[in-house]
């Protein structure tokens, strides 16, 4: 642990250790300080900010050792305990929600319409991760405009299209699985394909700019995309669309 830091983590160190419990007012403290830190990191992100021993530098250093070797949890916890903490809507109802951090951060972002409805769906502290994944589903039901069960011919080419590329490794770097062998079974390509990750999403919250709404932007999209290709190519029986668990990572072998 650095003596006499540019950010404080000799303070917040022990401070964060004592918090770690399974409360969600204690993550939500943990979120707090982390982006405290966080804050006066980039208070320091001046004119000099790139040069190496810059104060910029130094105090982002000191973050980072203290959520990589410091804490009894990593980077990737800790950007999502700082977005976590920033979440008007998590603030306004901590003593109503679950503690896990992971719950928690499937709230983040909802407007006061969705908190009401969930809270009408039975949203307590004991509610489980399944729980709120039936409870946005049931939410997406009741917002989203009805798809038309008939697709145009423009829909039915870009759907192949896109098809054609998720199956040809072309999109999202070649980072697709696309290494599995076509069959005359129907769909069973298509089903081969998607039993890997289809998309890995690889975002350092450090430096990239993107945000919880644009997260659940991209989700969506990838959510809205294999469904249409299951309405177009009139395929029945339930499937499953599984994002990346090692989203939010900042580690780039993920990637590999």
């Amino acid at each position: 642990m650095l003596a006499n830091s540019y950010i404080g983590v000799e303070n917040a160190k022990p401070e964060i250790i004592a918090l770690v419990k399974k409360t969600s007012e204690s993550q939500f403290k943990i979120g707090e300080i982390l982006k405290g830190l966080k804050d006066k990191v980039e208070s320091f992100k001046k004119d000099d900010f790139k040069k190496k021993d810059s104060p910029y530098q130094v105090a982002k250093f000191e973050y980072d050792n203290l959520v990589e070797n410091e804490l009894p949890f990593g980077k990737v916890v800790a950007n999502k305990l700082v977005q976590i903490a920033s979440d008007k809507g998590i603030k306004k109802y901590l003593d109503k929600i679950p503690f896990s951090y992971n719950t928690m951060y499937d709230l983040i972002g909802m407007s006061t319409k969705q908190w009401n409805f969930y809270f009408k769906k039975g949203l307590t502290t004991s509610s489980t991760a399944k729980d709120i994944k039936q409870m946005k589903a049931l939410w997406l039901e009741k917002t989203q405009p009805k798809v038309n069960e008939e697709s145009t011919e423009q829909e039915v080419k870009e759907t192949n299209e896109l098809v054609k590329d998720l199956t040809g490794g072309k999109l999202f770097g070649g980072a697709i699985k696309s290494d599995v062998q076509e069959t005359d079974e129907p769909y069973a390509y298509f089903k081969s394909l998607t039993q890997e990750s289809i998309v890995e999403v690889i975002v350092d919250t450090n430096e990239t700019n993107i945000s919880v709404k644009q997260l659940d932007a991209l989700q969506q999209l990838i959510d809205n995309t294999v469904a249409n290709f299951f309405s177009t190519e009139n395929v029945t029986g339930e499937y499953t669309v599984k994002t990346n668990p090692n989203i939010l990572s900042d580690n780039p072998a993920i990637a590999a």
